[in-house]
């Protein structure tokens, strides 16, 4: 009788640890979305629809090239670091964090270069907008995948909030307080170049946080 109820007590305590873990997880991406939406909201006003197109163009262009940059690290992060996690294998968990960011952030500066140099060769082609918007994504592709890599790493530690916050709450928050700062400071309408700067400076605040977190 003891041990069935040591058995119940145990099954619903692993439920109620569930149901704080999705709840909160839910809650990061709903708060995740709503600040993405913010964000777009004032860069848009911000921009003005023709900056703002290119500012989009740009950074649907440089998260295609992040996707392949990453190499997949961020799906595989979470079986891995779980796995290390769960067994205790805290040297080679490190190691595993240390090279997989390697790995990308190697294949990335690789990637930005060759992207630095695409966009140089169709200069003549594309309007000046467009052309600084599309140079300033190159140095967000390194940031992005690094922040991908680290929210697969996150959710194989099993904290889903600390998971979504770097990238998705702390960015998109750092960079609606730049943008609102700079319309406030600057006496000229910023361009998607500006906005992709943000977005950079941003992305490195999020990074900062994550290895703080870690």
């Amino acid at each position: 009788m003891r041990q069935a109820v040591l058995r119940l007590l145990t099954a619903q305590s692993g439920v109620m640890r569930f149901v704080r873990g999705a709840s909160a997880s839910l809650g990061a991406r709903i708060a995740g979305l709503g600040l993405a939406f913010a964000t777009q909201t004032v860069l848009a006003r911000a921009l003005g629809v023709e900056a703002y197109g290119h500012y989009a163009y740009a950074l649907a262009w440089m998260g295609v090239i992040a996707s392949f940059g990453g190499l997949q690290f961020e799906i595989s992060s979470t079986r891995f670091v779980g796995a290390y996690v769960g067994t205790g294998d805290v040297p080679r968990l490190r190691g595993f964090l240390r090279r997989s960011e390697q790995i990308v952030a190697g294949v990335c500066v690789l990637f930005s270069l060759m992207a630095l140099m695409l966009v140089l060769l169709v200069r003549e082609r594309v309007e000046a907008a467009r052309f600084t918007s599309l140079l300033a994504a190159t140095a967000l592709l390194v940031p992005t995948a690094l922040l991908n890599l680290h929210l697969g790493a996150m959710m194989g530690f099993k904290r889903p909030v600390a998971s979504f916050a770097p990238s998705q709450i702390l960015r998109p928050a750092c960079l609606v307080a730049i943008a609102v700062t700079a319309g406030w400071v600057a006496s000229t309408k910023p361009t998607a170049a500006h906005a992709i700067v943000w977005n950079v400076a941003a992305s490195l605040v999020a990074l900062a946080v994550w290895s703080w977190l870690v």
